[in-house]
């Protein structure tokens, strides 16, 4: 597997293994519809199997060998679904008609965050997210098809919607990570190493981009019974999560809600509110790990202002009895890595942080300029339309259309929750990212410059109450 993916790295490579019916093959392997229950302790390797009873993880566990069948596999799908070439429909037909034909077990491996979260199953879906992303599974939505594979399609695209509360949340994160790092060190008392935790905070991070990535691709897939001609509804145009936000920030004030720190319900995680909300914390990250980075450069460059302790902490305790020159070295090797990695994260934070602005600045576009609301026909004699989409995610408020109401709440609110320090923050992420091209309109400033243009040309005008100070 590591050598068909390192041939589908390039286009020749990638049209030489479709010619040879590679993905075919892979859909034949029967391993695939056997995966264990990750909520069995006998095979989720956290407390040794039936294999190997003393648990000292010598000999891996069931769940442990099936991954290191799928992982592979998925990784090789992955890489020829990312391959640009001319070829990249028929590698998604193929891919597609892969998971249709093991639904069962792509749908078990996204169910697996309501169970225990590992580092592996952290992995897997990472691979098995970005896998069903990239090859369109369900983002169709014009197509009503009532065969089994249509219906092993809906419900994985339903599976991915509900993802959102609970890896498209950024207060969350830090505890994913450190489940995960448990499980790892359960039953030592070694404090896990930076290298291991950043790689880990990676997969949560890369996780939430293919999920915004789905929904980015999935919205703009546009179909003749969709609310808009120019993009599809997911989002409700609900506020208050962002404007608890401003609130928790800034003191209480006439809209009162929940603490921001509590769970999202799903009906939050579905609504424009909890985009901004997100926006917000996902570009708070990415100058956290810029100011990151900036110290672990300072680091390497200047390596013999390590302390002792500092050096101790980077490298293995099996190196402590080195002498102090070698211990620099084996640390200074690995901030490098750390560096790397931290750089890949600084990207995921800007990747998430443009599709998510793309995802906002489609919907204000379609509720603030295009959205006729429930019992707008009657009122202009035509026939009664429900602009919102009935989203096949099975939630109530999202598919009984928009009221008047909505849009006039959205309209009221939409300028105090989009302030002029939140698009700051936004610019300030493009001008990490692009710091070596000056003179260029930026991906993010272009949406900004768009978004800021609909609030004020739709938003409703200031009333005698006071503005949310942001």
């Amino acid at each position: 597997m590591a050598l068909l993916s390192r041939l589908a790295q390039t286009p020749a490579g990638s049209r030489e293994l479709l010619a040879a019916n590679c993905i075919s093959y892979i859909a034949q392997c029967r391993f695939i519809d056997l995966r264990p229950d990750h909520h069995d302790k006998h095979t989720s390797g956290l407390h040794g199997n039936v294999f190997d009873p003393s648990g000292t993880g010598f000999v891996p566990s069931v769940g442990d060998r099936y991954r290191q069948l799928l992982l592979p596999l998925l990784k090789l799908l992955l890489t020829m679904l990312t391959c640009p070439g001319a070829q990249r429909s028929e590698v998604k037909s193929q891919v597609t008609s892969l998971i249709g034909a093991h639904s069962d077990t792509f749908t078990s491996i996204l169910k697996s965050h309501r169970g225990p979260v590992s580092v592996a199953t952290l992995e897997e879906l990472s691979l098995v997210t970005g896998v069903i992303g990239h090859s369109g599974v369900g983002q169709d939505w014009s197509t009503q098809d009532s065969t089994a594979l249509g219906s092993g399609m809906v419900h994985i695209q339903r599976l991915m919607l509900a993802l959102i509360s609970h890896y498209c949340n950024s207060q969350m994160w830090s505890g994913l990570v450190a489940e995960a790092l448990r499980g790892e060190a359960e039953g030592t008392d070694v404090n896990p190493d930076p290298l291991v935790t950043l790689e880990t905070k990676l997969k949560v991070l890369q996780i939430c981009a293919n999920i915004v990535d789905y929904c980015r691709v999935a919205m703009t897939m546009g179909g003749k019974e969709f609310s808009s001609p120019y993009c599809r509804i997911i989002f409700s145009p609900e506020l208050m999560t962002s404007l608890s936000t401003n609130q928790s920030r800034d003191g209480p004030r006439a809209f009162h809600t929940s603490s921001s720190s509590s769970p999202l319900t799903p009906s939050q995680s579905q609504s424009l509110g909890h985009l901004i909300k997100q926006l917000r914390e996902v570009s708070d990250g990415y100058q956290v790990t810029l100011e990151s980075s900036r110290q672990i450069q300072r680091k390497i460059s200047q390596p013999s202002s390590l302390s002792q302790d500092e050096v101790l902490q980077l490298v293995s305790l099996a190196a402590s009895s080195l002498p102090l020159s070698h211990q620099q070295s084996l640390a200074r090797r690995k901030l490098k890595k750390m560096l790397s990695l931290t750089k890949k994260e600084m990207d995921l934070h800007a990747y998430i942080t443009e599709n998510l602005l793309y995802v906002l600045w489609r919907h204000l576009q379609f509720y603030l300029m295009h959205c006729k609301p429930v019992g707008w026909g009657q009122r202009h004699g035509k026939p009664a339309k429900v602009t919102a989409m009935e989203t096949t995610f099975d939630l109530s408020s999202l598919s009984e259309g928009v009221s008047p109401g909505d849009l006039e709440s959205l309209k009221m609110s939409i300028g105090r929750c989009l302030p002029s320090s939140l698009f700051q923050q936004l610019l300030d992420v493009e001008e990490g990212q692009e710091a070596g091209r000056r003179g260029q309109v930026s991906f993010i400033q272009a949406l900004v410059h768009r978004i800021r243009k609909l609030v004020k040309l739709r938003a409703a005008p200031p009333t005698a109450t006071p503005a949310l100070v942001t």
